[in-house]
């Protein structure tokens, strides 16, 4: 009977065990689809699974954070270049259950070597699979350029060459909502470009190419090809118009540079809109004119196209200080310049009892005279026996005044004045013999007899029988006015930088023998120092020029802050200490904000006035000047990412980026996985519990945490600085934050919380 029981009893025990491994068995169980994929930087991927259990809790776990991070979702970011391990397991009915490795390759693009010095023709463009290892076909290219006028972005990262000088271009990818730098190209671009992009032309009109292209090359050919023949034809030097057409008409002109190395390239295309409407020609958009002069709508003031049949046309300056208003009866107005500037003109055409204002407007400057470019940067060329120049050899003639000349040198030739009218005071030479000597030029008011320089130019005599250079007349392409494409705006690539200083200059009481027998700026001006939003910069009278630099890099001067809007720098923020108590600053000008003029008066008996150029040069982008600490809490754990010292005590490891090095936006601050699981995060659990039998229930990662922060410590370097936002995240993981400067520009900042599990 015994022996019945135990049998009985041992069959049950089997019956149990074969049931409960039939249902253990049964059991379902998750799996992974496939074991690997490759991805992009900031690209999110989910690993795919089979078989996932509602009521199972999973944990996903990388081997390498640096290169790839994954979620409790299961969702994988890629971080950088390299190939990571996913290991997942999960928890059902208290047993934990292994799926597998998932192996994930991040693929990030990059600049190719290449291009990191580029030259371009204008008109070319650049695709980013050619400048771009590893592209991104589903991210977008972002390109921004130090000079605009010289390069720019098009879409989708298409650099676009537009103009000669050079730029620095910087590429960004955006990819899922977020940007990161690529890299940057210096770039240089050569070639000739439209001065303008469209054009308003009248019907039986033409214009020059001359007047259409910038930085022509007297070694290029180039042709102009129209996309309609029958309303715009091209020669070889000028387009032309239909002679007849009613209402708007437009075209585009493509135009084709051959270069003297037999280069050819496409610059582009330009629209010209053909109209019966009256519009002032861009060619007379811009007026420059000397003191005392005159002018009024005719064809040597401001040309109006397809003027109305007994319309008059009346003229309003802005600015009444600049130019004076005359009304004549039945006549259209006449303006004269009574100041120097620069003032915006409006027209009003005014038929019997109608009055329409023309949308065209005019700038007028008033200037005062300045020596001929050609003159000025070529200098003369004579010889014995063809002697005279008989015209004024320089620009914007001042109305009030009368001009005589001096040689440096008579035996090499004598100068005087002469002209048909006795208030003409042209520029006529002998000379005498072979040699080179210099020609200034003075200016003498009427009225106050005070008499200052204008400026000289050097005149080379050869024996007689040489045949000189031509001189183009004054008005002609040859000599450019202010602000046309042949005397750039300053600023411009075209610019010559200010000399760079050598020595820091100075001292009071320089007499007068002293600057002229050395006119440099260090022998006018002592000190020179700008007060901006309540920080004071220190600027650098040159002793090799007649120039005051801000921000040079002999450290002798103070760049500007990055950021500053230049166009709100006012004269009373500047404080100028003459050397001399007997000089006087009687003028201060701003061209554009970077660039002003002092005038100043020497009282000497021929009460010369130099003209001081004074360049204010921004600073690079710094983040040092902006920041002092960035500060980031995972629980009770801190890092600091601060500006100094090097590395950054952020990083268990050194890492680049954690440093506030110059123009580093994106910032790592790392953290053990013991921290992480201190704070509340089970991320790490396998890693730091590698035989654990009892996994978390409800696993957390830092998204899931009250007790994670991002903050940072402002450090004041910068005024320029208008605001900076609250850092701001949507996962604990990536925090960004703005900060907007007073010229309108922002930059962004990023932080990303990192785990270092080397070692941990």
């Amino acid at each position: 009977m015994k022996k019945l029981g135990f049998l009985c009893l041992m069959l049950l025990l089997c019956t149990g065990f074969i049931w409960n491994k039939q249902e253990a068995s049964a059991a379902p169980k998750t799996k992974l689809k496939q074991t690997e994929s490759t991805i992009f930087v900031n690209e999110k991927y989910t690993i795919p699974l089979t078989g996932r259990l509602k009521k199972a809790t999973y944990v996903f776990t990388s081997n390498k954070t640096k290169i790839a991070k994954v979620n409790s979702k299961g969702i994988i970011t890629g971080i950088n270049n390299g190939t990571a391990s996913i290991k997942i397991r999960y928890k059902y009915k208290g047993d934990f259950y292994s799926v597998g490795t998932f192996k994930v390759t991040i693929h990030k693009s990059s600049l190719n070597t290449k291009y990191k010095s580029l030259d371009m023709l204008t008109g070319d463009k650049l695709e980013p699979a050619s400048y771009l290892d590893g592209i991104n076909p589903k991210a977008s290219y972002i390109i921004t350029s130090s000079a605009s006028s010289v390069a720019k972005g098009g879409s989708n990262g298409v650099i676009m060459a537009t103009k000669a000088g050079r730029t620095s271009i910087s590429i960004h990818e955006v990819y899922n909502n977020r940007s990161r730098t690529i890299g940057s190209i210096a770039l240089s671009v050569t070639g000739a470009s439209f001065k303008h992009n469209e054009i308003k032309m009248a019907y039986n009109s033409n214009i020059n190419f001359t007047d259409l292209l910038d930085d022509m090359d007297s070694g290029s050919r180039y042709t102009f090809t129209s996309g309609n023949t029958s309303l715009v034809t091209a020669s070889t030097s000028r387009i032309s118009t239909t002679s007849r057409g009613k209402g708007i008409q437009t075209c585009q002109v493509t135009v084709d540079e051959t270069m003297s190395n037999k280069t050819k390239h496409t610059i582009g295309s330009f629209t010209v809109n053909v109209t019966d409407e009256t519009f002032i020609s861009f060619l007379n958009k811009d007026v420059v004119i000397g003191f005392g002069e005159i002018i009024t709508v005719g064809n040597s003031g401001i040309v109006i196209q397809n003027k109305v049949a007994g319309a008059q046309y009346k003229l309003t300056p802005r600015d009444a200080t600049v130019l004076k208003t005359e009304e004549i009866k039945n006549r259209s107005t006449n303006l004269e310049a009574i100041g120097y500037g620069i003032t915006p003109v409006t027209i009003e055409e005014v038929r019997g009892s109608k009055t329409r204002t023309l949308e065209d407007t005019v700038d007028v400057t008033v200037s005062q005279a300045y020596i001929l470019k050609d003159l000025a940067d070529n200098g003369l060329t004579l010889s014995v026996g063809n002697s005279q120049f008989n015209r004024y050899p320089f620009e914007c003639r001042n109305l009030k005044a009368v001009y005589d000349y001096t040689s440096a040198d008579s035996k090499i030739c004598n100068v005087g004045s002469a002209g048909m009218n006795k208030d003409q005071d042209y520029l006529v030479i002998n000379a005498k013999k072979a040699g080179t000597t210099e020609i200034s030029v003075y200016e003498t008011m009427n009225a106050t007899r005070a008499r200052k320089k204008i400026g000289s130019f050097d005149v080379v005599v050869h024996e007689a029988g040489y045949n000189p250079n031509y001189t183009p007349a004054p008005g002609t392409s040859g000599t450019p006015r202010p602000g046309t494409s042949y005397t750039p705006a300053p600023g411009t690539s075209y610019t010559p930088a200010p000399p760079r200083p050598t020595s820091n200059p100075g001292g009071p009481d320089i007499s007068l023998e002293e600057f002229l027998d050395n006119p440099v700026a260090s022998n006018i001006i002592s000190s020179i120092r700008l007060e901006h939003n309540g920080k004071t910069y220190y600027g650098y009278a040159s002793d090799s020029g007649l120039e005051c630099l801000f921000g040079d890099d002999d450290n002798l001067s103070d760049y500007i802050d990055y950021g500053t809007d230049f166009d709100n720098i006012s004269l009373d923020e500047f404080t100028i200490t003459l050397a001399n108590s007997g000089y006087e600053l009687i003028s201060v000008e701003s061209y554009g904000g970077t660039e002003w003029s002092l005038g100043i008066q020497l009282n000497d008996e021929d009460n010369t006035v130099e003209e001081v150029p004074v360049y204010l040069n921004a600073a690079e982008f710094n983040t040092n000047s902006i920041l002092s600490d960035v500060t980031v809490k995972v629980g009770g754990a801190t890092r600091h990412i601060p500006s100094s010292p090097y590395p950054a005590t952020s990083s268990l490891n050194e890492d680049e980026d954690n440093q506030f090095e110059e123009d580093n936006k994106e910032f790592k601050a790392y953290f053990t996985p013991r921290e992480f699981a201190k704070a509340g995060s089970d991320e790490y659990f396998d890693l730091l519990y590698p035989d654990a039998e009892d996994y978390p229930e409800d696993p957390k990662t830092l998204s899931d945490l009250t007790n994670v922060s991002c903050s940072y410590t402002e450090s004041g370097g910068n005024t320029a600085v208008r605001s900076i936002s609250q850092p701001v995240t949507d996962d604990n993981y990536y925090w960004t934050f703005e900060v907007e400067f007073e010229d309108g520009t922002t930059e962004e900042f990023s932080v990303s919380i990192e785990v270092d599990d080397e070692g941990y």
